[in-house]
């Protein structure tokens, strides 16, 4: 290899060091000038967990979706309705939004042992749990665990342990985990959030995010892309949904589940009959008072059905 070319490639990889150093030492700017304005913090195990307490009457407990990066921003639209009725408290599990991000291993029993110790030092005893996505595996743990607590379960378009016999969890999410942290450090993320702002705050015509809210879900996104927690919890995935294979919702509470036709039509391309995630979901549950409700739209429907999900969600909860 010649001189020149030896230089001229030393030159580009000092000057990309450089450009990382850089990036990440603005994402951690960004990220820290909203700590103390954001949120609330519990310590649990020596360490800090983030969440937001707002509204009155009844509790609802909402947890977040795998990888989810701000569980308050994504869960605000829904949680700013639901509170005109309720008290909605959101956690944000340890290397999300801005709780620390530890090295302790992400598995089904640390993750769930750690939300119930938030909720504990709280001194919440009973409430209604809502979940998205992946956060159904931790509720159904919880519901296991403690189902005197769980005076009912929403849960919208909840994993269930099942579509582990479709698809791979751990490799699906895993590579868009890592094709964004390696899109964040050569600073190709932040460009992309400049230009589209639906990169990271939630697609919801019934809430409008603040200018400084969306400053908090960009500067969250970018700096939680490296979260070590969030990558091991992915290389958990498909473990934590094997724990939970024989778990169903106890007969002692009613449940209410959104599912979402994208993600029927997801597992139906791996192999599935028609609907087979709805039908999943019909299964996890025996009480009288339960019911689910398929709805024509994508993973995210309390993003995109957040009015009518709260009139529902309201109407439902006041029936049991």
């Amino acid at each position: 290899m010649k001189k020149k070319t030896v230089i001229g490639l030393a030159a580009a990889a000092a000057a990309a060091a450089a450009a990382y150093g850089i990036n990440r030492q603005s994402e951690h700017s960004d990220y820290n000038r909203y700590r103390d304005v954001f949120g609330k913090f519990v310590e649990v195990k020596g360490h800090q967990l983030s969440y937001e307490d707002g509204g009155e009457g009844e509790t609802i407990v909402a947890l977040c979706g795998l990888g989810e990066t701000s569980p308050i921003m994504s869960w605000r639209p829904l949680a700013a309705r639901l509170r005109e009725n309720y008290r909605v408290i959101i956690l944000e599990p340890f290397g999300y939004g801005y709780s620390d991000d530890i090295d302790e291993k992400r598995n089904l029993e640390n993750i769930t042992e750690e939300l119930h110790l938030a909720l504990e030092a709280l001194q919440v005893k009973e409430y209604v749990l809502m979940a998205h996505s992946f956060g159904g595996v931790y509720a159904l743990k919880l519901m296991q665990d403690y189902p005197e607590e769980v005076k009912a379960y929403i849960g919208i378009d909840t994993i269930v342990p099942q579509v582990a016999q479709y698809l791979d969890a751990t490799v699906l999410n895993q590579g868009m985990h890592y094709l964004n942290k390696g899109m964040g450090n050569l600073g190709i993320l932040k460009v992309m959030t400049l230009l589209d702002e639906s990169k990271y705050v939630p697609l919801t015509e019934d809430y409008h995010f603040s200018d400084t809210e969306k400053d908090i879900c960009r500067a969250v996104a970018l700096y939680r892309q490296h979260s070590a927690a969030i990558a091991n919890e992915l290389s958990e995935a498909n473990a934590s949904l094997k724990k939970v294979l024989t778990f169903a919702v106890p007969d002692s509470i009613p449940a209410y589940f959104y599912t979402a036709t994208e993600s029927d039509e997801l597992l139906e391309k791996y192999g599935a009959l028609e609907a087979t995630w709805t039908h999943y979901h019909k299964i996890l549950t025996n009480h009288p008072l339960s019911k689910v409700q398929r709805m024509v739209s994508s993973h995210y429907i309390h993003h995109e059905n957040v009015n009518s999900m709260q009139k529902e969600i309201k109407a439902w909860l006041k029936s049991l």
